[in-house]
């Protein structure tokens, strides 16, 4: 077993042969800040070697990438991908107690809290001239409209198997593929064709009952995002 002593509050572990530094710290109960989870996805678990830099082999690539991102200095390293060969002193990343109230949110909750890469399709719709329409009408009109129009593309969304995500204004965002589908991009077209043909219904009413000219603008993309949990307290969201 390989003797670590972690700054700034002397906390004494112990790390077994081929365990991270992370995991040595987290098994002994040692407050640890992880956003990501321990994949070399974030930088939040890095530490300061301060005595002991030789016992540390190199980097591997994933901490290599991420040292290369952030211009890290060769002492500071990531907790999760540092192995130690040899007794180390190092100052870590939690330092007050908002940190600690962090890190043990992510050991109660480390899926939602940390987040969890996913494959998703984003859908992003917004009201074309907002602020010029906003302008036109009165603020209890722009509150009717916003809602008729969210009540039709809400639906639509959860149809196609969407989450959504946030009311921004008049903005909407939803994400598809949450839940591992598969078809998530498809579900996400489908959602946008619809809308798309709802709105061009809503047109001729908004055209009769405000004499404005009612249109919006969707934007789509599929990729790879972090889904996890964000806010305080009562207030907290996943997005």
């Amino acid at each position: 077993m390989i003797k670590v002593t972690a700054l700034p509050d002397q906390m004494n572990f112990e790390v077994a042969a081929g365990e991270t530094l992370l995991e040595a710290a987290l098994r002994s109960g040692v407050p640890f800040a992880h956003a990501c989870g321990g994949r070399a996805k974030c930088s939040t678990c890095r530490v300061w070697v301060l005595d002991g830099v030789e016992g540390c082999p190199n980097r591997n690539r994933d901490e290599s990438l991420m040292a290369e991102r952030l211009r890290l200095a060769d002492e500071v390293r990531l907790a999760c991908q540092l192995r130690p060969e040899g007794e180390l002193r190092v100052r870590r990343l939690v330092l007050d107690e908002t940190d600690l109230v962090i890190t043990s949110q992510l050991l109660s909750s480390p899926e939602t809290r940390s987040g969890e890469s996913k494959q998703v399709a984003v859908f992003f719709s917004d009201v074309a001239d907002f602020t010029k329409l906003s302008e036109q009408l009165s603020p209890y009109d722009v509150m009717y409209l916003l809602n008729r129009y969210f009540a039709q593309v809400g639906d639509i969304i959860e149809r196609n198997g969407g989450f959504i995500d946030n009311f921004i204004g008049d903005g909407l965002m939803a994400i598809f593929g949450i839940d591992d589908q598969r078809d998530a991009p498809l579900r996400a077209v489908n959602a946008a064709i619809q809308t798309v043909a709802t709105v061009d219904r809503l047109k001729p009413f908004f055209a009769s009952m405000y004499g404005i000219n009612f249109d919006i603008r969707i934007g789509l993309h599929y990729g790879e995002a972090v889904i996890g949990t964000l806010g305080f307290a009562i207030m907290e969201t996943d997005t």
